[in-house]
């Protein structure tokens, strides 16, 4: 589930999950939305876990995902033969909600380290030197993570369609961890930053493109107006 819109729907809408009353197994909340919301949506139900996986297609569909989840240790205990279907690391970090923080921190960091990326390759262009030349070199230096390295590839091709995960979702995410900092009372430019560039890209069009599609903001000649969507809905 995308956003806080598509889990309400699933959870309270009109034949929803729980619109006929409690759930009577363990429910397991996947969809990545604020953490307050899954603790609002399910109602104080003790049979939740909230799981914030890490990983593509790929990974889904190999078991090599890398899952972070929230919620009481029992339904942990109870559904933790299911999680080691999915993923290759099952981690239960604490009380509901606690994997959607653990989701939202680590696409934070994924949307700086590809908007960095970016950023040094429009640099790198605009000094006259070759796009896939930099990228490489980025690609294969210690300053690179591997999620850049993983996205230099798309980078160097110019191809977004297809994606492994999508901008405007990076966008949602983004707005989400924002929200929370705000809430914390933290101010955090960085993610600020790529909170602003990622919505920019996603308002002129891209956002059903990969993540990678940032740049576009980034480009000689992009707009710079903005206006921030609300974290709770946008998809």
């Amino acid at each position: 589930m995308a956003d806080s819109e598509a889990l309400s729907a699933v959870l309270r809408g009109a034949g929803g999950i729980l619109s006929d009353g409690p759930y009577p197994g363990a429910l397991l909340c996947a969809g990545t939305v604020a953490p307050e919301e899954i603790v609002q949506l399910t109602g104080g139900l003790t049979g939740v876990l909230d799981v914030g996986m890490l990983g593509n297609r790929r990974h889904a569909r190999t078991g090599e995902l890398r899952l972070f989840v929230g919620g009481e240790e029992k339904v942990f205990a109870a559904g933790r033969p299911l999680l080691e279907l999915l993923g290759k690391e099952v981690v239960h970090l604490g009380g509901l909600g606690s994997g959607m923080r653990m989701k939202l921190l680590l696409n934070l960091l994924m949307g700086i380290e590809v908007q960095a990326m970016a950023e040094a390759v429009e640099l790198a262009v605009a000094g006259g030197l070759d796009r896939a030349q930099a990228l490489g070199a980025i690609a294969g230096s210690g300053f690179a993570s591997p999620v850049m390295a993983f996205k230099s590839q798309r980078l160097a091709a110019g191809r977004y369609g297809e994606p492994d995960f999508r901008l405007r979702l990076m966008t949602k995410d983004l707005l989400l961890a924002a929200g929370a900092a705000e809430r914390a009372g933290l101010r955090l430019p960085l993610l600020e930053a790529a909170r602003d560039t990622h919505v920019r890209a996603t308002e002129q069009g891209h956002g059903d493109e990969d993540c990678v599609a940032v740049a576009h903001a980034l480009a000689p000649g992009a707009p710079t107006a903005l206006t921030a969507p609300n974290p709770g809905t946008h998809a």
